[in-house]
């Protein structure tokens, strides 16, 4: 029988009194550098974690938490709830006030339960771009107001592709790049807001995802599949000049330093995702990875949550 969607609301707000009181992070897995600067948000069983300042601290707690995202000033983030047979998008204060919850996905029919999606932020903080199946079999992308008002699907399955993941926001707020599956392959498109326009970026033969924008909108990352690996790239916004940055296999998503000059990633090299850094040097294409060193230990990431990093 499905949850009420006051029980929905109390459950989050349960969660949600965690952050007041964030717990420390228990020595065995305390093994960070004073690096990165910033602030990165993960996920580990289900729950937030803060890396901040050379140390890692747990955010929430409850089990239910996932892809969270900050917004462009660091001072909100956006969140998926997940439930058994729903999710919805929130998004609060970084001191974990005033939580809102953006989407209604549960339905009182069971069947009619919605999955809602990869929250990401417009550059001037007033939108997010989501995936959703509400009107679709598979996730489809859409878009809405930052305070869950006009939403609207932007990309449906008449585009030729059968699912969308993934939505990354270009800083000058013109693109939305995406992972696109077609025929069971993944590679990284462009949705242009004005035109309305798909186009894919990558052609790569056995499939791209999880793309990240440069501060300066010129390349973005992305996870190349290639035979049984998979290693992080970088590639213009155009499609050109594509090339491989990292050395460590098995990775998952990309996220650059908000001075553009790093990459954030996770990768297992044991079974367990932990975070990376590389340094990437864009000036010229292909972009070359240097300095790239293993930041935790034992903290065991949720690949598909992915990492959200700010400057503050």
């Amino acid at each position: 029988m499905p949850v009420s969607r006051f029980a929905v609301l109390l459950l989050a707000a349960l969660l949600l009194s965690a952050c007041a009181a964030p717990a420390t992070l228990s020595p065995a897995i305390q093994q960070l550098a004073t690096e990165p600067a910033g602030s990165l948000l993960a996920v580990r069983n289900g729950d937030l974690w803060l890396i901040q300042g050379g140390k890692l601290r747990q955010f929430t707690t409850g089990g239910s938490w996932r892809q969270p995202r900050w917004s462009p000033d660091g001072t909100r983030f956006a969140y998926v709830f997940r439930a058994e047979n729903f999710s919805e998008i929130f998004v609060m204060n970084r001191d974990g006030s005033n939580p809102q919850r953006l989407t209604d996905s549960q339905s009182p029919i069971l069947q009619d339960d919605d999955w809602a999606f990869s929250p990401a932020w417009s550059p001037d903080g007033q939108r997010l771009a989501f995936t959703s199946d509400s009107n679709s079999y598979n996730p489809m992308l859409w878009v809405m107001q930052a305070d869950g008002s006009g939403k609207r699907q932007l990309v449906s399955a008449n585009s030729g592709l059968d699912a969308v993941e993934s939505p990354a926001w270009s800083p000058d707020g013109k693109t939305i790049a995406f992972t696109g599956f077609r025929n069971g392959l993944s590679q990284i498109y462009r949705y242009e807001l004005d035109s309305k326009a798909v186009s894919p970026v990558t052609a790569t033969s056995q499939g791209a995802l999880d793309p990240a924008w440069s501060p300066d909108g010129q390349w973005i990352a992305y996870v190349a599949r290639e035979e049984d690996r998979t290693s992080v790239h970088v590639i213009r916004a155009d499609g050109s000049g594509d090339g491989r940055v990292s050395r460590a296999e098995s990775v998952r998503s990309p996220v650059w330093s908000p001075d553009g000059h790093q990459l954030a990633f996770l990768a297992s090299p044991s079974g367990s995702f932990e975070l990376y850094l590389v340094t990437v040097d864009t000036s010229a294409a292909p972009a070359k990875g240097t300095d790239e060193r293993q930041v935790t230990t034992d903290l065991n990431a949720d690949a598909a949550s992915g990492l959200s990093w700010t400057s503050q």
